[in-house]
């Protein structure tokens, strides 16, 4: 096991206790979105970081460093708002794009990995 899929699966129990799934420490959400993931092939590290705006350079206008969630398929709760998800597995390219979580409301993606060239 890859030492990014360890730590992964070390932070989902922290991560998944009471209230929201996903959220950044410092930064409480009682309102949550349901989310899942899932890749081909499954085993993705899936990575979260909260957005402070919906446009912009997500380098600039994210709030913090991605964290690691889990591997897919995954399926939790994040807290509402603007998030960026990266999606990374050896052998294939990283796949990165925000989302808007939305209270009450369940999002699910499905992403065909592409191999690295």
């Amino acid at each position: 096991m890859s030492p990014r899929k360890a730590i992964a699966l070390l932070l989902l129990p922290a991560l998944l206790l009471g209230g929201c799934g996903v959220r950044v420490p410092y930064l409480y959400k009682e309102k949550c979105a349901q989310i899942q993931v899932t890749t081909v092939p499954p085993n993705a590290v899936l990575y979260f970081r909260e957005r402070s705006e919906p446009e912009g350079d997500s380098g600039t206008e994210a709030w913090g460093e991605f964290f690691a969630v889990g591997t897919t398929p995954f399926s939790g709760t994040i807290g509402v708002g603007y998030w960026d998800l990266r999606i990374e597995s050896p052998g294939f390219e990283p796949v990165e794009l925000m989302l808007r979580a939305e209270n009450g409301k369940p999002q699910a993606y499905e992403f065909v990995l592409k191999r690295a060239p």
